[in-house]
Parts: structure tokens; sequence; C-alpha cells
């Protein structure tokens, strides 16, 4: 899953529905949870970790 957001603490709703709706309710893996806020949106840094996480897949 993706979150991206101005605010670092905007992603506890987000989070909650991903476990109980998404992994718990439907039976998904969990293959990860990427988070940028403020400055790391679009940031280089993210963007390779983004991508190096989908390579292993």
């Amino acid at each position: 899953m993706f979150l991206s957001s101005g605010d670092a603490d905007m992603y506890e709703g987000a989070m909650f529905s991903y476990q109980g709706d998404f992994l718990d309710y439907l039976g998904l893996e969990d293959m990860g949870v990427f988070t940028a806020h403020g400055s790391e949106n679009g940031s280089a840094v993210k963007l390779d970790e983004i991508r190096n996480f989908g390579a292993s897949l």
C-alpha cells in the first residue's frame, strides 16, 4: 500500500482499514506499506525505495 500526505500523523485510519478490511477480511498477504509525507513526496530516495521493492517481487 502507498500512502502520501502532507502530515506524517495522517495514516492511522488508512492503516486500520488496510489491516482489517484488506488483509484480515479478504485474507490477502501484506506485501508492504510505503509512506511519504512532506518533502519525501516525490523524492529520489522514496522513488528508489519503491523501485527496489517492485524489483524484488
